[in-house]
């Protein structure tokens, strides 16, 4: 699974069909350096666990709904690159980068508690 629960199968290009909102930061490149919201990717489980993180720090930060309405991969990715600095969002980010699952639920686990 990838694209937010799109049902992409993972290693296979494909069109990106999840929420931009939430897409990685490797997505929202891709789409700034295309200049368009239709690109095509290859899925990979880190980008999974990086929607997570965003999904995550939405949950916590209420303000977040200003930018749920945005559709401008330049924003949306200087948004979450200046949101995500913080010491504790760049080591959830790191692990879900590193597909190091064990230790993002962990973090997670304990944030949530």
């Amino acid at each position: 699974m990838n694209d937010w629960g799109c049902g992409t199968k993972g290693g296979t290009e494909t069109s990106f069909s999840g929420c931009i909102q939430l897409a990685p930061q490797s997505v929202l490149q891709q789409m700034m350096e295309d200049q368009s919201l239709h690109i095509s990717y290859v899925p990979r489980p880190e980008h999974d666990l990086e929607m997570v993180v965003k999904v995550l720090y939405q949950r916590l930060n209420p303000f977040y709904s200003s930018i749920w309405d945005g559709r401008d991969p330049e924003k949306l990715h200087t948004f979450w690159e200046q949101e995500l600095a913080p010491k504790m969002w760049c080591d959830l980010l790191l692990d879900a980068r590193n597909c190091k699952y064990p230790q993002l639920k962990k973090k997670i686990r304990r944030i949530l508690a």
